[in-house]
């Protein structure tokens, strides 16, 4: 009977080994921070002069402490989770793109312990200045949860699987050939007299007059007392830009005779952001912006904001002006139904008509 104890400790044996090995498996060193965008997609093409609203969210094992923002490798915005020592958070901002381009934003997570994830990168196009701008609603999501255990890990947020090769690229045409034209009524005035600059795009991204983003088709009057010089920018649907000038020569001095008194209006000034119609995120303010109109005496601008009381009832929330600035900030409600309006006048006193009215919604979350 001796014999036969050999053989049962080599079977002890070996069911130890059996489970010490997954024991050792479970003390694998545990992810470190991560961080994702989630708004806008990566590839996205973004309006000019608009609030963009960039999403993520940060996971850290033993609490995220910071989210770094980078705009071009450039640090832009630190932000703190709204419950300090949470393991898992959502963060939202708001950044304005001064003017058009290719971007690169990042999003870094830091932990309790000063570690740093890999930054999330994505690259944003920005180019149409009167994109309308939406803000993704995203589903809600649950932190991962850590079950006390001895060997048990907890394993980083599950990531979409990587997108699959796209199907092969099949022939299309090319865009239509960009249209610009750009003149004057009168290259050559007597110092005093009016002239009126015109231009009009077809095809192309963005239109800058003296370096002032205007609609693709526009007028500009001007009553020079000197030669002066106007430029139109336009970007093309390729990203190139071309130029165009025009000089206005001006001939004797405005000491004499003296020009009549202006009894025009200068032109209507045209909503921009919020555009017609947006929804935009739960928030307690809200920039109205517009398009800049020009008028020899100077320009200064009304602005009227209402709110819906019954399907064709509205009441007044607030009026500006006289502003020379060409956006305001007004207090805004969470789920309420808006309407605003602008119009200009010059320094001589003529009011332009007001603008049509632009409606937009504030959302409940």
């Amino acid at each position: 009977m001796n014999s036969q104890r050999p053989s049962s400790n080599a079977l002890v044996l070996s069911i130890l080994l059996l489970l010490v090995i997954p024991l050792a498996a479970c003390t694998e060193a545990r992810p470190g921070p991560q961080a994702w965008i989630d708004a806008p997609r990566d590839g996205s093409t973004l309006p000019v002069g608009g609030p963009v609203t960039v999403i993520a969210h940060a996971y850290a094992e033993g609490g995220v402490t910071e989210l770094l923002f980078s705009v071009n490798g450039a640090p832009y915005q630190r932000i703190p989770p709204e419950q300090p020592g949470a393991s898992f958070t959502e963060v939202a901002l708001e950044w304005l793109p001064e003017e058009p381009g290719e971007y690169t934003l990042g999003v870094t997570t830091y932990d309790a312990a000063g570690q740093a994830s890999s930054p999330a990168v994505i690259t944003v196009l920005v180019g149409h200045p009167v994109a309308q701008i939406s803000t993704p609603v995203l589903p809600t999501t649950t932190p991962p949860t850590v079950t006390p255990s001895a060997v048990t890990s907890v394993p980083p947020p599950t990531s979409a699987p990587p997108p699959t090769a796209p199907p092969p690229a099949t022939p299309t045409e090319p865009p239509p050939e960009a249209t610009v034209n750009f003149w004057a009524d009168a290259a050559t005035v007597p110092a005093g007299s009016c002239t009126i600059v015109h231009w009009e795009t077809a095809n192309v991204q963005a239109a800058f007059f003296d370096d002032q983003g205007v609609p693709g088709v526009g007028t500009f009057q001007t009553c020079p007392c000197a030669t002066e010089v106007h430029t139109l920018k336009v970007l093309l649907a390729d990203g190139s830009s071309q130029v165009r000038t025009i000089t206005i020569e001006v001939s004797g001095s405005c000491a004499s005779p003296t020009p009549p008194p202006d009894t025009t209006p200068p032109p209507v000034p045209e909503p921009f952001v919020p555009a017609d119609g947006l929804e935009v995120s739960c928030r307690t303010t809200q920039v109205l912006n517009w398009l800049p109109v020009n008028d020899p005496s100077g320009v200064h601008y009304y602005v009227t904001l209402e709110y819906q009381v019954a399907a064709d009832q509205w009441e007044e929330v607030d009026q500006w002006g006289p502003l020379d600035d060409k956006q305001v900030e007004a207090d805004v409600d969470c789920g309420i139904y808006y309407r605003w309006a602008v119009r200009a006048q010059d320094g001589a006193g003529n009011t332009s008509e007001w603008s049509e009215w632009y409606h937009f919604s504030i959302s409940l979350n």
